[in-house]
Formats: C-alpha cells, structure tokens, sequence
C-alpha cells in the first residue's frame, strides 16, 4: 500500500470531483436540467454510494495528514470494499449484458467512460493503493449481496404496483421483414433480467448468476487479503522480512489484474463480436448511417390539434391527418441520405413512420409505426381502430413499392 497521505488526499480529491462531474452531468444538471427519474437506475445510485465513499475519505484523509505527511490513509476498510464490490457489478453489468444493445456512438461518449468506467475503476484502485491487510472478516464478504438486493425488489415492487419504466411495442403483424401492426405494455422493470414480463423465470437464473458474481467478487477480496496478511506475519510469530510487504502486495495484484483482464476481453469479443463483425460489412457497403444525420422530432396532441415539432419550429398538421391521409416532410442529410417522415391517423390513434434511402437512391431501412392506444383500451379494442387506420399502408405503398 502507499502510504503517503499527500498522494491518497489529491488522488480522492481528483476522482471525487471526476464523479460528481459525470453523475451531475448524467442528471442533465450541465443542460439546466435535474432528471429525477434516472435514480430508479443502479449505475445511477451506484455512483452516487462512490461519491458518498470519496466525500467521506476525504476529510479522513486531511485529519490523517495533519498528523504526519506519512501513514496509513486506510480508512473504513470494509466500507470501501462493499462500494468496489457494487460498482464493479455496474462496471460488468453494463459492459456484458447491456452494452451490446447500447448505440455504439454512445459508449464511448464522456459521460459513459465516468460513470461507467471511471467510478467502477476509481473505487478499485482507492482500494487497491490505500487498503491495510488483515483488516477484513469473512462476514464482510456477504455484506456485498445487501444493496443489490434490496435495490432488485425496490424496482421489482414498484413496477407491480404501478410505477411504469416505459412501454413496450408488443408485434403482432409483419409485411415482408417489417412489422406493421402491435400494442404498447408497460414495462415494469429498469432492466430486462429484471424484468419477468420480459423473459420470465429466467429473472431468477441472472439474480443467481449476480448473486455468484457478487459473492466471487467479494471471496476475492477476502481470501487476497488474508493470503497477503499472512505473507506479513511469520509462522514463528516473527515479521518476516525478505520479502517487503509493498513487493508481495503488487506482486499477487499484478497477478490478479493479469488474469483479469484477458478475461474480460476474451467475454466482450464474445458479446460484441457479431455487432463489430456487422459495422464492418456495413461500412465495407458503403451503407453506414450515422444517428447524427437523421432529423430529430416529436408529434403533439395540444387542445383537440396534432403538433408536429422539428428542431425550433412547430406546425399544425390536423387538416392533413385523417385515417386515410397523412402529412409528409421530406429531409436530405448532409451525406445525401434521403429521410421521409410520414405522421397520420386521429387524435386517439396517432402514429408515425420514418422512411430511409442511402446515398445511392436504395432504400435503407424503416422504422415501426408506433400506434397509440388509450390506456383504457383492451387488445381488441385496440385492433378495432387499427383496422379503421389506413394512411400508413396506403404511404407504404407509395414509397416502399
């Protein structure tokens, strides 16, 4: 460990105000903003316990340094462990299970690489470089399981009591490979392996393969630091003193982080090796779309009157919506490619569809036409004014045929 206060108080310093950069930027504070709802998140509550941790250390680590410039900046030795723990979880979580259905642009954004890379990250090496051995119980190993756990049935409840994480489009239909026709349900999970709407009792299956991770997680840190106190104290009670403790101490970390990593690696090349694989051929096509390209607009319903909002501007399309007409913008990106926005139905059934072409005239790809039912609607009400809605097969027809 390093024992230099002067290093652990700049080093907690630096990465307290990185973290509170990405958790308040995430929060859409830098936007003039506070996005409430994204505490109902684990990454998000995870990086607020590693800002509590640093803010915590960090007047430990000034009192320690009035004492002496050189000691032991290891303080709540326990505490720091749990938190390492649970922001690795985020840190595997995200980069494993959810990551691969993340935009691509976004993964490697500044806010992404803080709050899921740099906390996770931060937590680790604190520990790492500030810890003393022999400081840990076997009990402590089990404290990890507590925040996860109580954070999974919190967000589990709360969806089967009424609180909503979005909706999902349920597809009915298809033509061709498009799939035109479907409902909305609520989604009652902030993540699909919490979700038993979702993939059921395989809910069950990932708890206890987090619930192993955890615990593995947790065991490693137990049984390092017992193996490294041990190494600090000779069998005949004397200190053993060829070889330092600082020398074994990077030693059986090194060797840890060695196997550590190419692990990792060689389980991201698994997730992520078809989607590299499919950018590529996409590229290699000439066919490569960038989500900056495309237009960005929202369709309102204000006082009985359809809202069509692009950028700054807003106009009134009610006179061109109906369930056989439908109002048209038509856009062309910077790289040539051709978007058609197409919104029609009525005002208790609205949708719309986007229409896509590369830069070579091919058609390139079309979103689904989200089609809205009233929240007091059954299914078969809901396909009762499906049927009567026709602008969206008749602008299929005109632009796909």
């Amino acid at each position: 460990m390093i024992k230099n206060r002067i290093i652990a108080l700049i080093y907690r310093l630096v990465v307290l105000v990185m973290l509170s950069i990405g958790l308040t930027r995430q929060l859409g504070v830098f936007h003039g903003s506070f996005w409430y709802d994204l505490f109902k998140y684990y990454t998000i509550q995870s990086n607020l316990l590693a800002i509590i941790m640093f803010t915590i250390l960090l007047p430990c680590t000034i009192n320690g340094l009035k004492e002496n410039l050189r000691g032991s900046a290891a303080y709540l030795t326990r505490f720091r462990m749990v938190c390492s723990v649970n922001l690795l979880l985020t840190f595997f979580v995200f980069w494993i299970l959810l990551a691969p259905n993340v935009p691509m642009f976004y993964l490697f954004t500044f806010d992404n690489i803080l709050i899921h890379i740099v906390a996770p990250l931060s937590c680790l090496f604190d520990y790492i470089l500030f810890s003393e051995t022999g400081k840990l119980k076997y009990k402590d190993v089990y404290l990890t399981c507590i925040y996860p756990y109580i954070y999974s049935a919190a967000v589990i409840i709360m969806g089967y009591i009424g609180y909503n994480y979005g909706n999902r489009f349920i597809i009915t239909e298809y033509i061709g490979n498009e799939h035109v026709r479907g409902y909305t349900v609520p989604i009652r999970a902030p993540y699909f392996f919490l979700d038993f709407d979702e993939i059921g009792l395989y809910v069950l299956l990932y708890s206890a393969g987090l619930l192993v991770f955890i615990l593995l997680m947790g065991h490693v840190f137990y049984f390092l630091d017992r193996r490294l106190h041990r190494k600090n104290v000779h069998t005949n009670n004397k200190i053993e003193i060829s070889k330092p403790m600082s020398v074994r101490v990077y030693k059986y970390r090194s060797m840890l982080t060695v196997i550590m990593i190419p692990a990792f690696l060689v389980t991201l090349s698994f997730v992520y090796g078809d989607r590299v694989a499919e950018m590529i051929n996409k590229a290699s096509r000439g066919m490569w779309l960038k989500n900056e390209t495309l237009l960005e607009f929202e369709v309102e319903i204000r006082e009985e009157r359809i809202i069509f909002l692009l950028d700054d501007s807003e106009a009134d399309i009610t006179d061109y919506c109906s369930a056989t007409e439908y109002f048209e913008y038509e856009y062309f990106t910077e790289n040539s490619f051709r978007q058609v926005i197409v919104v029609g139905g009525t005002l208790d059934n609205l949708g719309w569809v986007v229409f896509i072409w590369d830069s070579n005239g091919n058609f390139n790809s079309k979103n689904q036409a989200f089609l809205y039912a009233s929240p007091n609607d059954t299914v078969d009400d809901f396909f009762s004014k499906y049927e009567s809605e026709e602008w969206h097969i008749i602008a299929e027809s005109r632009f796909v045929d």
